[in-house]
């Protein structure tokens, strides 16, 4: 990967966005230790999966040592013998291939128009941030997929790709610059939520989001396929899609229990990432991710999208209530119990033994002739588990 991009755009820099800034400057960092400079690169999630949004740390991406303690942040995160000064971004997959769907409606629109010239840099920017996107399809330490041990071997080619848009990828290095060290890893956690087949579809299929990577648009025509299956085995007998799978159970690649169901070597977890609340109970990432399937079925009118959409959309309606008056009752804490069948590409089993229920709603509701907004709005799930 690293060869193939520096060839198709000249640099050894990463091209993809960190996925949070200090817009205001609030907490005085600033870029690379200034503490003025805003917005500025900040990272919380960093502690492991039962780190909650309340309890995280936010701390500078670029940690020259002039905030925090001696060492910075770095130990409390980590536990070495000494600290060197550093730089380390991570990306939210998700929001790059969001931004992709973007500037595909962006071009369609604008060549309606005949004003397509008007946005081609930017849409030219979009194909180059989808290909430096493949590095969330990689496990986190490039280990071939279906790895039980931290002594399997790294990977070679293609075989540690999910080729899923996992939960990050991340990128840093020394900030002396004769060093001579810095590093790249993906993630080995796959989420539903997190998955865009509308992207992967237009940066494999339509001319001008085609990235310049030799393997990139083969790349994700592969990931638009495994997208797919990667929801059809999610979803529950109800409708509901399930949490995802891992290629590193419990964040150290150990054995998961015997008769846990697999996805190309990866093994199903309810709630992949973090636990703080559990990261698939929130009904938004139902929401989110099949916007996606439904935007691409638009488009494409692929079948399997089809399948996929009406078992989902009968579940979620079925749960939905508006009213015209204002009011309205949808999902929002779900509950999940059993395993999906173990994945067979050929003959897909019915998940007949994973299920969902709605625990509660939020509502919006008329009351002494007001309308009261339902308080289930954080939940927890204002914060992400962003860390490297």
């Amino acid at each position: 990967m690293a060869a193939e991009l520096k060839a198709a755009y000249g640099t050894s820099d990463i091209y993809g966005m960190h996925w949070l800034l200090d817009v205001d400057n609030t907490y005085g960092f600033g870029r690379c230790g200034d503490g003025t400079t805003k917005p500025a690169y900040i990272n919380t999630y960093q502690r492991g999966p039962e780190e909650s949004v309340f309890e995280t740390i936010p701390q500078p991406s670029c940690d020259t040592f002039k905030h925090g303690g001696k060492n910075g942040f770095l130990d409390l995160f980590t536990g070495d013998a000494s600290y060197a000064k550093q730089w380390k971004y991570t990306n939210a997959p998700d929001a790059d291939a969001r931004a992709v769907q973007v500037a595909y409606w962006a071009h369609t629109w604008a060549k309606e128009q005949g004003k397509e010239s008007q946005i081609t840099a930017t849409v030219t920017k979009a194909a180059k941030m989808g290909d430096y996107l493949r590095y969330a399809m990689y496990d986190k330490y490039f280990k071939k997929q279906g790895c039980t041990s931290t002594s399997c071997p790294a990977g070679t080619g293609k075989d540690s790709s999910a080729y899923l848009m996992s939960w990050y990828y991340a990128w840093g290095g020394a900030l002396d610059t004769s060093a001579g060290w810095a590093w790249r890893i993906g993630s080995s956690h796959n989420h539903s939520g997190y998955q865009n087949p509308m992207a992967a579809w237009a940066l494999s299929s339509v001319d001008v989001l085609k990235p310049k990577g030799a393997t990139a648009v083969q790349d994700w025509g592969t990931s638009l396929k495994r997208q797919i299956e990667f929801y059809r085995w999610l979803q529950s007998a109800e409708g509901g899609i399930a949490g995802g799978a891992t290629n590193s159970w419990q964040g150290h690649y150990a054995t998961p229990p015997a008769g846990t169901p697999t996805f190309y070597g990866m093994a199903y977890d309810w709630q992949p990432v973090y636990h703080d609340p559990p990261s698939n109970q929130w009904f938004g990432f139902q929401a989110w991710s099949m916007e996606r399937v439904a935007e691409y079925y638009n488009v494409t009118g692929n079948a399997e999208a089809k399948a996929v959409l009406d078992k989902w959309v009968k579940w979620a309606t079925d749960h939905t209530t508006v009213n015209t008056d204002g009011t309205y009752q949808i999902p929002s804490t779900l509950v999940w119990t059993g395993q999906p069948d173990t994945w067979n590409a050929a003959s897909p089993g019915a998940n007949a033994g994973l299920h969902v229920t709605v625990k509660d709603y939020t509502h919006r509701r008329r009351r002494r002739g007001l309308l009261r907004q339902g308080a289930d709005v954080l939940r927890g799930q204002v914060g992400r588990h962003q860390g490297a």
